[in-house]
This record gives C-alpha cells, sequence and structure tokens, in this order.
C-alpha cells in the first residue's frame, strides 16, 4: 500500500464496507502541482482569463531543445527496462531482507536486545529521466489523465491547490475549468467530483480554501471535505488520512449510491443584518450546530470601515449570530480566514465547517510578485492583475 494514495485507500475501504461492493480505483498524482498542468490545453484555451498558461507552454515548445526532446523517449524506455530488472530481481532480494529483518528485531525486542540494522537495497532503485517538458501546463494532462480516458469511471477524487497558493483568485476560474474539462474528455457526463479542501499550512493562503468553497457551490454535482481540524501549521503533507478519506467516502456515499445521510460540516449560506448582529444561516445542518469544545470562536465582524474585530458568536437554533460591542452596524463576517485557522463550528453529525468570507467579492484580483522599474520603481504602484502572464 506505501506506493498507493493513503486518502484513496482509506475512501475506497469507507465505501466497500458501506456497500459491498468491490471498489476499483485508479492512483494518479504529483505532488506539488497546479491545477494547470492537469488541464487539457483545449481546456484551457476556453477560458481567456487562463491565456497566459497557454501563451506559457507556447514559449515553453519554442525553447525546448529538440536533441533533448527526441533523445527522451529512448531515455524513458531504457529507465522502463531498468526499473524492471530492479523490481524482479533486487526489490524481490530486498523484500526477503526486510522479512528476515522484521522477524530478527521481533525476537530481540522480545529478549530486551538492540535492534538490528535495517537493509537497504543491494543496488539503488533506478531514477527516471528528466522529462524536457518539466512542470508545464497540460503535461500532466496529457501524461497522466488522458491515457486512462479509455476506462469507464464513476467519479473522481482530488486533493490539491498548495500549489495554486500564489494566485488564489485565479484558481476560483482554474479549478472549474479543470473539472469541467475533465467531464467533457470523459464523455462520461457531469460525474461525480469529490474534492478535499487544503488543510491549513503556515505558508497557504486561507483565499485557496476560499476558492475551493465556492467551487462547491457553484460546480453542480460536486462535494468539499474540509480539513481544519486534521491539518498541521508546520507541515504541508500532515500525516492524519484517515479523516480526509472517511469524509469523501460519506460524500460518494450520499451523492453516488444515494445514502440519506449528512456528509459535509456546516455550509454559509446567507448573512442576515439586524440593528449590531449578523445572523448566519447554513446548509449542512445535520441535526443541529454545535461549538465543538468551548465556546464558539474564530468569527470576526466589521462595519463599513472594514476594520475586523475580534466578535462575539452564539448559536440560536440554525443559525450563528455574531456581535461586537465596537461594531454597532456590521455589514461583515470572517470565520477562521487566516492561514492555520482556529474555529471550532461543525455540526452533530462530527464535520466541521469550512471557513468563510460573507463578503468573497473583496477578493477581486491577484496581486502579481513585484517587478523593479528602471529609474522608477519607487515611484510607480503595483498595479492589481489577473492575468497570469504577470507573473511568469
Amino acid at each position: 500500500m506505501k506506493d498507493f494514495s493513503a486518502v484513496g485507500y482509506f475512501f475506497g475501504r469507507d465505501i466497500h464496507k458501506a456497500t459491498g461492493i468491490p471498489i476499483g480505483m485508479i492512483h494518479s498524482s504529483v505532488g506539488g502541482t497546479g491545477a494547470q498542468l492537469w488541464t487539457s490545453l483545449s481546456g484551457l484555451e476556453k477560458e481567456p482569463s487562463l491565456r497566459g498558461y497557454v501563451e506559457e507552454l507556447s514559449l515553453a515548445k519554442s525553447k525546448c531543445d529538440p536533441a533533448t526532446e527526441a533523445k527522451f523517449p529512448q531515455d524513458l524506455a531504457n529507465y522502463q527496462q531498468q526499473l524492471k530488472a530492479w523490481e524482479e530481481t533486487t526489490r524481490k532480494e530486498f523484500a526477503q531482507a526486510i522479512n528476515a529483518w522484521n522477524a530478527e528485531c521481533q525476537k530481540n525486542k522480545a529478549a530486551g536486545t538492540p535492534l538490528p540494522p535495517r537493509p537497504e537495497p543491494a543496488v539503488p532503485k533506478p531514477r527516471p529521466p528528466s522529462d524536457p517538458a518539466g512542470k508545464k501546463p497540460t503535461v500532466l494532462f496529457n501524461g497522466m489523465i488522458s491515457p486512462l480516458m479509455p476506462y469507464a469511471i464513476k467519479g473522481v477524487i482530488w486533493y490539491q491547490g498548495e500549489s495554486n497558493n500564489g494566485k488564489p483568485f485565479e484558481y476560483r476560474t482554474l479549478f472549474p475549468r479543470l473539472i469541467a474539462d475533465w467531464r467533457e474528455k470523459w464523455g462520461e457526463g457531469d460525474f461525480p467530483f469529490l474534492f478535499v479542501q487544503i488543510a491549513p499550512y503556515k505558508d497557504d493562503v486561507p483565499e485557496v480554501r476560499e476558492a475551493q468553497f465556492l467551487t462547491w457551490k457553484k460546480v453542480p454535482n460536486t462535494a468539499m471535505a474540509v480539513t481544519l481540524d486534521v491539518g498541521d501549521a508546520n507541515n504541508i503533507h500532515p500525516k492524519n488520512k484517515e479523516p480526509v478519506g472517511q469524509r469523501l467516502a460519506l460524500a460518494a456515499r450520499a451523492l453516488v449510491y444515494g445514502e440519506k445521510i449528512e456528509y459535509s460540516g456546516p455550509e454559509y449560506d446567507s448573512l442576515k443584518i439586524e440593528g449590531n448582529k449578523a445572523i448566519l444561516t447554513f446548509k449542512h445542518v445535520g441535526t443541529g450546530l454545535v461549538a465543538k469544545d468551548g465556546p464558539l470562536k474564530g468569527f470576526l465582524i466589521a462595519g463599513a470601515d472594514k476594520k475586523l474585530i475580534e466578535a462575539k458568536a452564539e448559536i440560536q437554533g440554525d443559525t450563528v449570530v455574531v456581535t461586537s460591542d465596537q461594531v454597532p452596524s456590521p455589514v461583515a463576517v470572517r470565520y477562521g480566514f487566516t492561514n492555520v485557522p482556529d474555529g471550532n463550528l461543525w455540526n452533530k453529525e462530527g464535520l466541521p465547517a469550512s471557513t468563510f468570507r460573507t463578503d468573497p467579492e473583496s477578493l477581486t484580483q491577484d496581486l502579481p510578485p513585484a517587478k523593479p522599474i528602471p529609474n522608477q520603481a519607487s515611484k510607480v504602484p503595483l498595479e492589481n492583475s489577473a492575468d497570469p502572464s504577470s507573473s511568469l
């Protein structure tokens, strides 16, 4: 199992338990990759705001060394042969050595004696050649998704977003475009697309989670697994995978297999202002809202001046009422809208609420990195831009 997806394993396990049906899964993933790599060229071309990626790909092709590109297929074939030979010889021998080592460790533990050193493969595992295409737009769609499209599928589970951290507003468009692109290309209709909202991490901005939340709200036949409680502020790859797979499985059981179960934590729906009170309504309340492990926390409130103030929040029935003595006329509320949120709004089914802003339109453009301008770098203000080419 170590070479498979942990989230995928737990997802498949839970679906199998619930249905009694063997669940087939195809694992296709590469760490540290943006959604533009997993979208087809024609898919990117359909969205004018993503034209920068099309231009980037065209530029990369024009700069590619023909000799290196021509040599890559043979280098890849040689690697695959070496890997097959390694699997048939060294890996088998290594597996036997590991089994013997495990047995010896058990004996030594029982005897209270030092453990033997862990064996290593006699020959290192071959490394694949460097792809001249690199991490360019469309490359993973072409190499790792398009070849799978002859397979009939029931749906997709997706866990990605950290590598689009620098352009969260663009991700509001890019991620739905990817979903639409896969559905168009596969020809299986609007199949279920169940995705994970990225976990809290010190360097990941909340606007990425917001882009995923907004995608869930507007794209049909999707669901989002919230992971606010299982992240690691100091590790972008948190260890606790089981709840993630379980929550995706809940969504599949409800949306795909027709079980009458709650599959999501509270989903922010609307804001109503009554005097100094901001009253929030939710979908996916389940059998009721709860504040997990203490008083409700994580809410900020703002008036017309947009100054955010820590707020008092109370659950009243199926709503949350947010107030502050410093904000007599509120206009907006935020919940857990930080890189590493500290919020505790759940439903009684044991599922956490997503972070949210009641005014997501307040972010309308991504800020590109600052570029020095000769002789007047300190005088010219940095302009907002939603053009992906601005950060190439």
